[in-house]
Formats: structure tokens, C-alpha cells, sequence
């Protein structure tokens, strides 16, 4: 039979469920020149009048997607543990939605999927060693983006760094991390003003195009999402399965103080310690709702600021 899906819409203090029919799950949402988009693990659609119109095939491997104020969306499936991703960058005008994009390990040309697809040369990535994506997030005030990758095959061991990936030339290029001995930044997050990087118990600042540790953390890794405002940090851990450092709750950062607080279903009123995405919703001024995605069902807190 088809395979049938959809997703909760929150308005007015209710849950309204929109179908997105072929998928099986949601990976993401956005704006775009003043459109909401659906990404599914498979394609790409827009909302419209509460409804889901389909538009194009883009495939996700059901994994996360980021939008990048360029006109771009961005998409990096793993496949699983190891370095064996791929990542492409789908470009949204309706007259092109072409895919620049890396091929797997095995030579796999993943994006190809993609509806209409242009099978050139000059639309595929080439880097020096494979590599595990771990996020991809705007980097505020340029229209660069920064890519946390982590497991590379090649310097990465002796060299960790991100990626940073340039609209102007097209260009990629190696920021280190200041640890020799770095897993790799995990996670990114923005208020739009700056941009932080969340590695083992460690809080880095992209400053002057460089990485600067700011803090220890309590989390160790698998981490879920961030979200930053105000002053405020809030990482999520779906668990921690290997390694120092907590997992399977969340660390909120007071940015002022330097001081972290970790929490999980034991100590807050959470349906599950394994929290796999927050939302931030703004309800007036320095007043804000945030919401837990986990394992077990959603839960939200209100903050004034």
C-alpha cells in the first residue's frame, strides 16, 4: 500500500494534523521568500492553505535538512555510524532545483535521486577524505555556511576542523578547532548574530573567522539540536552511549554567567530523557516558549528573559 504521513500544525492552542502522503517521516521546516516548506525523506513540498502540495523529489535518507538564506537547501545523510556521508545543496529556484552534491564512499551518487537532477561534472563536490556530517548552519552577517563534520579519513585526526563553504567562489575551507585532540564540533547553533559550536564538554564561538572555546560542558555527545536567544544556550542529548560527559536530557547555558545547568526526566517535567529537537517560539518581548521533542511525546516551558 502507500505509504501515508503527515505532521501536527500548532495554531490557536490546537493541534491540526496535515497529510504528506509517500512519506514516512518529517525532517524539517522553513521559510522562503515568504512560503513555508515540508522536507519529508523523500521529497520536498510546500504548504498552502493547510494543505501539502508536493513539488519535487529530495532525497533525505529521512536525516535533517538546513535552509540557507541563499536560496538553498541543504541536506547531509549518514547512513549510519562511520564516515560515510554525502551532502548536497538543492538549489530552490522552481527553474533550475539543481543539486550540487558529493557522491558516497562507494561511489554512490545519492542526489541523483532528485527530480530533474543534472548528472554534470560540474555540479559534483570532490574533498580530500570521507567524513561524518554532523550539521550545516548559516554563519551570521555572510552568506558563507559552516558544515561540523566529524571521523574524517584523512588529516582530520591531527587536524580537527569544520567546514566552511563559500557562495562566492564556491569555495570549502578548513577552520580548525582549537583541540588536537577534538572529536569534531557535533552540533551548531545561531541567534543570527553569532554562531556556536557544541563539541565534547566543550562551547565554542565562531569569532574573526576562527574557533574560540568559551566554556566546559556537562554534555558529552549525541547531540540533538540547539537553540539560542537572549543570553540563553539549550543543547538536547538523545543519549550518551560512549565517552565522558552526561547524556539523554538537556544543558541550558547562562551565556552571562558561564554557568550550565543539566536536566533530564528525573529532575524536570520531561516525557522521556532522550530529547531530539527544540523548537523556540517567541511570545512577546523576552518572553518565550520552548518546546522538547522526545522519545516518549513533547513537552514546552515558558521563559522570561
Amino acid at each position: 500500500s502507500e505509504r501515508t504521513g503527515g505532521f501536527n500544525c500548532f495554531h490557536q492552542d490546537q493541534f491540526n494534523i496535515l497529510h504528506f502522503g509517500g512519506e514516512v517521516n518529517v525532517v524539517g521546516f522553513f521559510e522562503h521568500e515568504g512560503d513555508v516548506f515540508v522536507q519529508g525523506a523523500v521529497s520536498l513540498a510546500r504548504i498552502e492553505d493547510d494543505r501539502v502540495k508536493d513539488l519535487i523529489r529530495f532525497p533525505t535518507n529521512g536525516e535533517r535538512v538546513t535552509y540557507d538564506p541563499s536560496g538553498y537547501l541543504w541536506a547531509y545523510p549518514n547512513f549510519g555510524e562511520g564516515p560515510n556521508g554525502v551532502i548536497g545543496m538543492l538549489d530552490l529556484d522552481p527553474a533550475s532545483y539543481r543539486v550540487l552534491r558529493t557522491k558516497g564512499p562507494n561511489g554512490n551518487d545519492y542526489f541523483s535521486r532528485t527530480t530533474n537532477a543534472i548528472a554534470d561534472t560540474d555540479l559534483l563536490w570532490t574533498f580530500d577524505q570521507d567524513y561524518h556530517f554532523n550539521k550545516v548552519e548559516p554563519i551570521p552577517g555572510t552568506d558563507h555556511m559552516m558544515i561540523a563534520v566529524s571521523e574524517g579519513t584523512g588529516d582530520f585526526s591531527q587536524n580537527p576542523h569544520t567546514l566552511l563553504y563559500s557562495h562566492a567562489d564556491g569555495s570549502f575551507k578548513k577552520i580548525p578547532i582549537p583541540d588536537a585532540h577534538s572529536e569534531g564540533i557535533m552540533m551548531l547553533g545561531s541567534d543570527g548574530e553569532l554562531l556556536y559550536g557544541v563539541a565534547r564538554q566543550k562551547l565554542y564561538k565562531f569569532i574573526d573567522n576562527t574557533w574560540v572555546e568559551i566554556m566546559p560542558l556537562q554534555l558529552g555527545n549525541d547531540f540533538r539540536d540547539m537553540v539560542v536567544f537572549d543570553s540563553y544556550i539549550i543543547i538536547a542529548s538523545g543519549w550518551n552511549s560512549n565517552g565522558p560527559g552526561k547524556g539523554e536530557g538537556v544543558e541550558i547555558i547562562d551565556l552571562r554567567t558561564r554557568e550550565s545547568a543539566y536536566y533530564n526526566a528525573t529532575t524536570i517535567a520531561l516525557p522521556s530523557s532522550e530529547v531530539f529537537a527544540l523548537g523556540l517560539q517567541t511570545l512577546g518581548t523576552s518572553t518565550y516558549r520552548i518546546w522538547f521533542g522526545t522519545h516518549s511525546g513533547i513537552a514546552y516551558c515558558e521563559l522570561n528573559t
